[in-house]
C-alpha cells in the first residue's frame, strides 16, 4: 500500500493509521517530508503564500509540525521516522525541487 497522508498528520495519528494498515498488508510505502529538505518547506510556503518558519526549528526537532491556519505539514528526522514507524528511509529519484520529489519514502 502506498500512503502519503502522513505529511498531514501528527506522529501519533500516523502511528495509529500505519499500525492499522500493517494489520492488512505486508508492506506499506509511506512518503513523508524530511527535515533535510528545506526546499519542500519553501515550496509549500510559496505555493500557499504562507510565512516560512525558522528552518533551524525544523532541523533541531525529531518531528516538526508546521500548522498555519487550517493546514498541517509534518517534517521528520529520517532516523526518528525509521525508529518510530519501523521501516527504512529511501530517497526518491524525482527532482527534489518538484512536487513529486519533495518527499522521501519510508518502506515499512
Amino acid at each position: 500500500v502506498l500512503f502519503s497522508v502522513i505529511t498531514h498528520m501528527t506522529k501519533d495519528e500516523a502511528v495509529k493509521v500505519i499500525r492499522k494498515l500493517k494489520e492488512r498488508v505486508e508492506t506499506v510505502y509511506v512518503t513523508f517530508f524530511s527535515h533535510t529538505n528545506q526546499q519542500a518547506l519553501t515550496n509549500i510556503c510559496r505555493y500557499r503564500k504562507l510565512t516560512m518558519p525558522d528552518w533551524s526549528n525544523v532541523t533541531k526537532s525529531s518531528v516538526f509540525y508546521f500548522e498555519p491556519e487550517e493546514y498541517i505539514w509534518s517534517f521528520y528526522d529520517d532516523a526518528f521516522a525509521e525508529k518510530t514507524f519501523g521501516g527504512k528511509v529511501y530517497d526518491t529519484k524525482f527532482n527534489p525541487s518538484t512536487l513529486m520529489g519533495m518527499q522521501k519514502c519510508l518502506i515499512i
